[in-house]
């Protein structure tokens, strides 16, 4: 028997088509290793699992799956609310191993590995094993779904095209972590990917696809505005380069063992009042991976607070659901330290801040510095060419501030 490209007639859809069925006893069959052969290597342990539960039943012939159960498959798939729980019920054990968890990773990872301290950080925090170091069908769903809803979204996906025939992508070459930051590692990129939303993701120009795009191929668009690595731990450039863009912004916050991300929906911006609302966060990363704070829907009270200009209210950065009154974090004046939960202040070891919004929010910062650097070139030689020591707007200041300024008044030009 070869494989055959077979019209199948459902009635659901008048006519089907699927690679691997063959004609067997007059039923129209798929071979286990033609079933196989329609995953990437990286899901065969996933396939063996999902022909092992829709197999025929205990009186057919289990060499073969016949054409209904392959297209309860896709149904099963497709129809599915709660995408994790449907991927965690092909396992038979109502308890994991360690080892079937990081089987389950690398499947929602599309084949990649995970670095070893952001497996651990998976590991000791975000899930939770019980005293035997096994981790419950349950406990993993509950903990999952709470901080990483998107997590299987990417895999449900590409398992429709691939048994749906739809797929002409290699999964091996594909790489949608390209971006290169110092605190925004791939692997962070895709743990953000699993949690992010509008209005921090974007649809990007080309997907792998080529119909809805994947979790992980939407946050190709950020930007970095800031890295104190090469732009140095400067409150005048943090200020020049952040807070003049006013689209959605995430700050990665490095302090000692502590890694905090702040998403704010408005951007950064000095002001008396408070912003970021509904879509605004604050999360610790490391070394517990947990929400700490979560922006207001309906309410004028946002959870970032910054001034570092008045005199008259209080200085630094803020966030909490109370900013001014309880914050969680507070970052000072200078830029220079952060407190939390009202602790001993720790030193800020690095910051990176990147932009989340659409293209038209990053041509109106670029058209806003080009002005910016415009006026200040014009008001330069403006100076050069009208302007005289005598007459100059800085010996006023100078004089002002009581400085003597006039030594060569009585000197005669020769």
């Amino acid at each position: 028997m070869g494989s055959t490209n077979s019209r199948i007639e459902t009635n659901l859809n008048p006519i089907k088509t699927y690679t691997g069925f063959e004609n067997h006893d007059n039923e129209l069959v798929i071979s286990k290793e033609s079933f196989r052969n329609k995953f990437d290597s990286c899901f065969y342990d996933l396939a063996d699992l999902l022909w092992d539960n829709f197999k025929s039943d205990h009186n057919s012939n289990d060499e073969f799956l016949v054409l209904r159960k392959y297209q309860s498959i896709i149904e099963y798939l497709s129809s599915a609310q709660d995408k994790l729980e449907i991927i965690l019920s092909l396992f038979k054990l109502r308890e994991l191993s360690e080892s079937d968890v990081k089987a389950l990773f690398k499947w929602f990872l599309l084949g990649r590995d995970l670095k070893p301290d952001t497996w651990q950080l998976i590991i000791n925090s975000i899930l939770s094993s019980d005293e035997n170091g096994t981790y419950k069908h349950h406990t993993i769903v509950s903990c999952l779904n709470r901080l990483c809803p998107d997590i299987c979204n990417d895999l449900v996906n590409i398992l429709l095209q691939l048994l749906k025939d739809n797929h002409s992508f290699n999964l091996t070459d594909f790489n949608p972590y390209s971006l290169s930051g110092t605190i925004l590692t791939s692997d962070l990129q895709w743990l953000f990917s699993t949690f992010l939303t509008y209005p921090y993701k974007r649809a990007p120009k080309t997907c792998l696809l080529q119909t809805t795009p994947l979790e992980c191929e939407q946050l190709s668009h950020l930007h970095c505005l800031y890295d104190s690595t090469n732009h140095g731990m400067s409150l005048t450039r943090l200020l020049e380069l952040v807070f003049d863009y006013n689209g959605p912004t995430i700050v990665f916050l490095k302090a000692k063992e502590f890694l905090f991300c702040l998403l704010s929906d408005q951007g950064l911006k000095e002001s008396l009042k408070t912003f970021g609302k509904e879509y605004s966060f604050l999360y610790q990363i490391q070394p517990k991976f947990i929400r700490l704070v979560s922006g207001k829907l309906g309410t004028d009270s946002g959870i970032f607070y910054a001034n570092f200009t008045s005199k008259t209210s209080k200085r630094g950065l803020f966030v909490g659901h109370q900013p001014l009154i309880s914050p969680v974090i507070e970052i000072n004046e200078d830029f220079t330290e952060l407190k939390y939960n009202s602790g001993l202040p720790i030193r800020l070891n690095a910051i990176e801040v990147w932009a989340a919004g659409s293209s038209d929010h990053m041509s109106k910062l670029e058209d806003q510095k080009k002005w910016e650097s415009g006026q200040v070139a014009k008001a330069k030689e403006r100076k050069l060419k009208n302007e005289t020591w005598q007459d100059s707007a800085d010996r006023f200041l100078l004089e002002l501030d009581g400085k003597r300024v006039r030594h060569s008044d009585g000197i005669e030009p020769p």
